[in-house]
């Protein structure tokens, strides 16, 4: 297969899950023997729209994303299958890649259950794309610290925050985001965003584990924080509200990590980390094995797509 792959631009020194997902995505199928050509948004101008290819693919693109006319040409040019990919539930298609859903075969693979979301696409798959973020062999250090919440701030966590981020677990963020935890009644300590791939997290203990409140009645893969915490040895503490998502998971033995309150936290220090990090190692064994089968199932959803397409010609 000859497949064209467009991905959003990095913004400064920020790699999107988008742009990490979509990299590896690439590299599986290239070593499947699979050309992949990689245009970024910012590099459109050098598509050449006379290029016949087997697959359009595109990661998601913001609204703010406006095509090229070599873009435009080379979807007029191809009347090959279009595939969408997105690993948030929250976010949809551009109106360019939205009108491409429509107005050709096309394939949405995401990382939640799509709902009533995208009803005209009939080829929908859901997929654990955050696995692809996972590293078993992450930087690892000596433990220093017991509890901390990372990560962006998301509004649909607000009465979480509220809830669980006092004075004894760290606050992981950007700088932008902090004002937000504060006015969601975080007194948290605030550190800087941690550098994982340098083994920062891996000195806490525990990691506080909350999702949206819309999670909760609609299925959503376990998020890059999870395959974080568990790469670097972290013992992940689920809010008790996780519960579905966590059996839909089919996370085997989570009775022991699952926390209701802030005080619920004071349970977990240091006397019994080593105990109960033994206990999610199962999980991280999963998460291997879990990887190989995901790029199995990478390559044959691309490579139904397109012979999907021959059969209909």
């Amino acid at each position: 297969m000859r497949i064209f792959c467009q991905i959003p631009h990095p913004t400064g020194n920020t790699i999107s899950a988008y742009i990490k997902n979509a990299i590896w995505i690439n590299k599986v199928l290239e070593d499947k023997g699979h050309k992949v050509d990689i245009f970024y948004s910012n590099t459109q101008e050098r598509i050449n729209p006379s290029v016949k290819y087997d697959l359009l693919v595109s990661h998601y693109g913001s609204a703010f994303f406006r095509p090229h006319k070599k873009l435009k040409a080379l979807f007029f040019n191809n009347n090959s299958p279009y595939i969408w990919i997105a690993n948030e539930y929250d976010v949809v298609p551009n109106s360019f890649f939205n009108n491409q859903l429509k107005e050709r075969p096309s394939y949405i693979l995401a990382n939640y259950d799509f709902i009533n979301k995208f009803k005209s696409v009939k080829n929908k798959v859901t997929k654990n794309l955050n696995l692809i973020l996972f590293n078993e062999f992450q930087t690892v250090k000596e433990k220093k610290y017991d509890h901390i919440y990372f990560g962006t701030h998301r509004p649909d966590r607000k009465k979480y925050h509220g809830i669980y981020l006092k004075k004894n677990i760290y606050l992981s963020c950007k700088n932008k985001n902090s004002i937000e935890f504060k006015k969601d009644g975080s007194t948290s300590p605030l550190i800087k965003e941690l550098d994982i791939s340098r083994g920062d997290l891996s000195l806490f203990r525990f990691s506080l584990y909350i999702e949206d409140v819309s999670t909760h009645t609609r299925f959503n893969n376990l998020s890059n924080r999870f395959y974080e915490n568990i790469g670097s040895n972290v013992v992940t503490l689920f809010d008790i509200n996780c519960l579905s998502n966590i059996k839909k998971a089919g996370l085997i033995g989570y009775e022991p990590f699952i926390v209701s309150c802030n005080e619920d936290l004071n349970n977990y220090s240091a006397d019994n980390y080593e105990e109960l990090m033994s206990l999610q190692m199962k999980w991280k064994i999963d998460a291997i094995n879990q990887t190989l089968n995901l790029e199995k199932d990478i390559v044959l959803f691309f490579e139904n797509a397109c012979e999907s397409n021959k059969d209909s010609q």
